[in-house]
């Protein structure tokens, strides 16, 4: 059933999972740290972007592969590798989630607030997405799952696993002499 106020929470939660949003805060969170003196603040900037870029190519991925259609397009939820559509899984709820996940492992010590705060809103981007019929729950349930352990790999591997977690790491790479883009596995 949609209102005024779902329209307007539907509205915020497609933001917070946008890449304008998420752009804003990485840039936001680096330079404000860079003005400060805040080396957290210029980590929860680069982390964000680096772990937004593993997320979005494994996210991009799925996509491809699946190409599951939206629930707007009335096909119903097991309509799956067909040409153009690209349901599987949320985007936004990875971005947000990937954002969301960023931000609580940072500042989960000094503020033991922040993980509610972030995981609930990024919770209003996955309703968003459903909200809107762009999003089976399925797709924003498998793109917040994702972005949390993609990103927790990914902060993993650029920390120094400290938490003395084995297995397999991947992360993204750039070699800027032949401008590719690749994943790392350690």
């Amino acid at each position: 059933n949609k209102s005024n106020t779902t329209q307007k929470l539907e509205d915020v939660g497609n933001f917070l999972g946008s890449k304008e949003s998420l752009v804003a805060v990485a840039a936001g969170s680096y330079f404000i740290g860079v003005v400060f003196k805040d080396n957290k603040l210029k980590k929860a900037g680069l982390f964000t972007v680096g772990a937004s870029i593993a997320t979005s190519i494994v996210s991009i991925a799925f996509k491809e592969t699946f190409q599951r259609s939206r629930p707007r397009d009335n096909k119903g939820p097991y309509d799956f590798f067909k040409s153009g559509d690209k349901s599987f899984f949320s985007g936004h709820a990875t971005q947000a989630f990937t954002l969301a996940t960023v931000i609580s492992e940072l500042y989960k010590e000094d503020y033991p607030i922040v993980p509610y705060v972030a995981y609930g809103l990024a919770s209003i981007t996955a309703y968003a997405r459903m909200h809107n019929n762009a999003h089976w729950a399925s797709d924003v349930i498998f793109g917040a799952v994702a972005g949390h352990l993609i990103t927790k790999l990914f902060l993993s591997a650029v920390t120094g696993n400290k938490e003395g977690r084995g297995g397999l790491t991947v992360y993204p790479s750039f070699d800027p002499i032949n401008s590719t883009v690749m994943l790392m596995f350690d």
